[in-house]
């Protein structure tokens, strides 16, 4: 056999044929067909279905071979003349044909005829696609396809494909991993298949997917009026619908929703990200504006004819109220007016101020101004009505009212309850699809939160400031009091200081968070001694107070969840490991760096995980 190994690559460098490298590992079926779909090099019928399991004719793999070649972009609807009796020039594949013919990817028999509904076969299919790599029928030895059969498997193009024996029909299968192996190999001159149709790989050699569906979406197209003639394909026939990351159906489209396709993958990706508030300016002028200002954020353009909107030809001027429809990156899509768009924002102020303005006529204005931070998670400014009073803090509602963003304090409403595992309702009340949640501290302390990390918690009513509900009486919005933790900073304090003397009371800490070494000192509250793993309470950037966190047993770590026995529980993603070694020394590591052999474990975390508690530090101490 080492003789046999030895004798094949020799030969293998006599003919300049030993592959530079092999083809792509192993992928599953969606990753190599929505990889195909969006090079257009395979797609599916009109309602999206593949066919893995039918044969595939000649005509047929000459086009993917086509579609998968240099020549993909110099293919005609119909050829220039009949390039064999049985291909007329009318027939659906005479172009793929006639390309494929002229590029040296396939011949026609001896009797002249290319007949082009016979199936192709595993020993054809793999001749084509080494004529795609470069290589040609002189570059092999020995009676055919002996050599190029060799060599197929030597670069490991026969991952994923079942057909075994040369003359095997293929399958839609067997196509569409052949083709795939063939993007990521190595050609003849050493340049990998796919870097030669101008599409990269990422560091780690693999092909890039992100980069390939985003060349593939075209867009974007603003879902109003007879928004679906804008694309080029049946849109209720759509493979996949995916809504602001989560899939969903056509029917989930909102008017004002800005949404984008593929039309090779039968794709759609649909957002919904509406600002509303007063055009502040332009920059670096109206009469070109590249960015614009509005609700206190600056924000770039997407298409130009959001640009022209907001230029001094457009139908929009500097002190008007204006609602940007943003698309998947965050740029300007549309400008509208408001009122078109639908929804409220709910959010909790951050700060409060005078702002200067400009109007229509350039001149400057004061206006008392909120900075808030909506459930979105992201950050706005409004002005408001003179009569009412915000403070940091304060929840607030935007809504739309006569052309202008109208900003108003928000009751509390209560609701109590357990959210349940799957993160998916609270009580009886079930979450949207979208549901925003944010958690907020005193007056500065605001965090965005994703349902998942709610899993489980009991929600008391103190626990929940407002929630807003959709038609369906679903959670659209919710804001929470100190529920999660997670606006606070983890450490070890290694030495604490307490001075009570008559009617002096001090508390000093020396602590470790994450690494860097801080200092926290009270003259007037005594905060307890405490010593090791703790939290420091933050008010947005000041120090509220320090706690101590709760401590228990840990046996072992898998991922983010802790062991102990038969009991589980949650770890924080960003929860820290320290060494401790002499009572109050601590050394951050990690628990790859750890024996786990050599150390004794404790867990400490913040509060229990029924109220939204997690473990945020990890002691070793050696055995």
């Amino acid at each position: 056999m080492k003789k046999r190994l030895i004798s094949l690559a020799l030969a293998a460098m006599l003919l300049g044929i030993l592959p530079a490298a092999s083809a792509a590992k192993a992928v599953s079926v969606s990753e190599a067909a929505m990889t195909l779909a969006a090079l257009d090099i395979m797609v599916g019928d009109e309602n999206g279905n593949l066919n893995l399991g039918a044969a595939v004719t000649r005509a047929e793999f000459i086009k993917i071979a086509t579609a998968a070649s240099i020549y993909k972009d110099n293919v005609g609807a119909e050829a220039s003349v009949s390039p064999y009796p049985d291909v007329p020039r009318s027939h659906w594949a005479a172009g793929y044909i006639q390309a494929g013919v002229a590029a040296g990817l396939i011949n026609g028999y001896l009797d002249g005829t290319f007949r082009p509904n016979n199936t192709i076969t595993l020993a054809e299919g793999v001749t084509i696609g080494l004529r795609l790599l470069g290589y040609s029928d002189s570059d092999f030895t020995g009676a055919y396809p002996s050599g190029q059969m060799n060599l197929y498997r030597s670069m490991n193009l026969n991952t994923g494909v079942s057909a075994s024996d040369n003359n095997t029909p293929l399958t839609r299968q067997d196509c569409l991993f052949l083709a795939y192996n063939l993007l990521t190999a190595t050609n003849k001159q050493g340049m990998v298949h796919i870097n030669t149709l101008g599409y990269g790989l990422t560091p780690a050699g693999e092909i890039d997917l992100v980069s390939l569906v985003n060349r593939a979406m075209e867009g974007p197209v603003i879902a109003e009026g007879s928004w679906h003639s804008q694309i080029p394909f049946d849109v209720n026939s759509a493979s996949s619908v995916t809504r602001n990351g989560l899939s969903a159906s056509v029917s989930a489209i909102q008017s004002g929703d800005v949404v984008y396709y593929s039309k090779s993958m039968r794709s759609l990706w649909v957002y919904r990200n509406h600002v509303t508030g007063t055009y502040y300016q332009a920059m670096p002028s109206t009469a070109s504006p590249a960015t614009i200002v509005v609700a206190g954020n600056s924000y770039g353009f997407e298409t130009s004819a959001a640009a022209f909107d907001a230029s001094d030809l457009g139908a929009f001027s500097p002190g008007d109220a204006m609602t940007l429809y943003l698309g998947r990156d965050g740029a300007v899509a549309a400008v509208r007016t408001p009122g078109e768009s639908s929804g409220v924002l709910y959010g909790v102020a951050s700060s409060v101020y005078t702002g200067t303005y400009y109007n229509a006529q350039n001149q400057v204005y004061t206006a008392p101004t909120v900075s808030l931070v909506a459930t979105d998670g992201n950050s706005y400014t409004y002005q408001y009505d003179r009569n009412i009073t915000i403070r940091a803090g304060d929840m607030l509602q935007v809504n739309v009212s006569g052309g202008d963003a109208v900003v108003s304090r928000l009751s509390s409403k209560k609701l109590s309850g357990t959210i349940n595992s799957g993160a998916t309702a609270l009580g009886s009340y079930s979450f949207a699809a979208q549901v925003e949640i944010l958690d907020t501290y005193k007056e500065g302390s605001v965090a965005k939160v994703f349902p998942a990390r709610l899993a489980n918690v009991r929600m008391r009513e103190e626990m929940v400031r407002f929630y807003a509900t959709n038609g369906a009486g679903e959670i659209t919005h919710l804001i929470l009091n100190d529920v999660t933790g997670d606006m606070n900073q983890y450490g070890v304090v290694s030495d604490c200081t307490i001075v009570s003397a008559g009617m002096v009371v001090q508390s000093h800490y020396t602590y470790d968070i994450a690494g860097t070494a801080g200092y926290f000192g009270s003259q007037n509250t005594n905060y307890g001694d405490i010593r090791g793993p703790f939290a420091l309470i933050m008010d947005g950037n000041k120090v509220d107070r320090p706690k101590a966190l709760i401590s228990r047993s840990l046996s072992s770590i898998n991922g983010l969840v802790g062991y102990n026995g038969g009991d589980s529980f949650r770890l924080a993603e960003n929860y820290l490991i320290y060494i401790q070694e002499d009572g109050n020394k601590y050394s951050l590591t990690t628990w790859s760096q750890i024996d786990e052999s050599k150390y004794l474990f404790t867990a400490w975390y913040d509060a229990p995980e029924i109220d939204g508690g997690l473990v945020r530090v990890v002691l070793a101490k050696e055995k």
